[in-house]
């Protein structure tokens, strides 16, 4: 969402935030230190390959004693390799190109990188931060029930929930499609989108199996404009549909 709202210039400044100092590690390194993060990812690569376990073992070790260059790239690493939903992080093999670290993949940081300048990044709680009117957010908490699985946070949705509908600004948020969620926003417009991601792990051969599930995405603006977000942000809404506000 941010890169892409970036790259579509559609703001004057931006600001990041997440409860995840790691990731937030990550942006920053990214953002000032470029070179000497894909210095570090070259020289993973051609020492222990894209996906090998020495790899994998190596960056678990640097995730906790390395400088901030080298906790950045063991992150991404580790983001790349491990198996989804698994805390704490397990290895997974997979016969997809895009899995573990590419040399295409390094290539490009540059280019996000760019994309980063003036990007105003923090490590907050949520209920830190200073929001003024004229902002907009976009909020993507974890899934109902799985955030501490995956995580390893736990949300309280209704303070969440809350929080989120005292605010003056316009906003935006992501979640997951259950009754739960749908109650604590059933007075504004939904929609829910279909969407497959991989999260179950086939034990015969090692490798995700892709998961059916609906998201929503909730606003507190009228829905024309909602529209006019979504695809600028990169949304495709060919299969979604609208949930009226109850």
């Amino acid at each position: 969402m941010l890169l892409r709202s970036r790259k579509e210039r559609l703001f004057k400044t931006y600001t990041a935030n997440d409860a995840n100092p790691l990731l937030v590690n990550f942006w920053v390194m990214l953002r000032d230190y470029p070179e000497e993060l894909s210095k570090e990812l070259w020289s993973s690569y051609q020492v222990h390959g894209s996906e090998s376990e020495h790899l994998f073992a190596k960056s678990l070790e640097d995730l906790t004693s390395g400088n901030d260059v080298t906790r950045a790239a063991a992150f991404l690493i580790i983001d790349k390799c491990a198996a989804k939903g698994t805390h704490p992080p397990k290895m997974i093999r997979s016969s997809t190109r895009r899995h573990g670290i590419t040399p295409f993949m390094i290539e490009r940081l540059p280019l996000f990188s760019e994309l980063l300048e003036n990007v105003t990044l923090t490590c907050l709680d949520y209920r830190q931060l200073d929001i003024p009117r004229t902002a907009f957010v976009f909020a993507d908490p974890p899934y109902e029930d799985v955030g501490v699985r995956i995580y390893d946070q736990k949300v309280d949705f209704q303070e969440f929930s809350e929080w989120v509908q005292q605010m003056d600004c316009s906003w935006m948020i992501s979640l997951n499609d259950s009754d739960y969620t749908n109650s604590l926003f059933r007075n504004y417009d939904r929609i829910v989108e279909p969407v497959s991601y991989p999260s179950i792990i086939d034990p015969k051969s090692g490798c995700y199996k892709r998961r059916d599930a609906t998201e929503i995405i909730i606003t507190n603006y009228q829905q024309k404009t909602k529209n006019s977000f979504l695809t600028s942000f990169g949304w495709s809404l060919r299969e979604a549909r609208i949930s009226k506000a109850s």
